[in-house]
């Protein structure tokens, strides 16, 4: 949570915010409100779900330019520590 304080932190307050999430624990409403003029609420599914703890998720701010060497760095380093792991990167390009 503190991670995402600090990227929703940075938007300009002029622009248009969206937020998704998989999962709406108290933590993150508590965000969308902090953030959000009138969010609203869209649920699909059960209002119940809650991440699973024992998966880690980091969000880093990288300079374009840097990517490629901080995902093999981050990747390696994973690798070192927990070699049967599994990792999920979700990427998208602007075009």
């Amino acid at each position: 949570e503190p991670q995402l304080r600090s990227v929703v932190g940075q938007i300009r307050k002029d622009r248009q915010t969206l937020m998704f999430t998989a999962t709406w624990p108290d933590e993150v409403q508590e965000l969308a409100y902090d953030f959000l003029s009138d969010p609203l609420v869209t649920w699909i599914g059960a209002r119940g779900l809650r991440a699973v703890r024992n998966i880690a998720q980091y969000v880093e701010v990288v300079e374009p330019r840097d990517k490629p060497q901080r995902l093999l760095y981050v990747l390696s380093s994973f690798l070192k520590d927990q070699p049967q792991g599994k990792v999920l990167i979700f990427a998208s390009t602007k075009r």
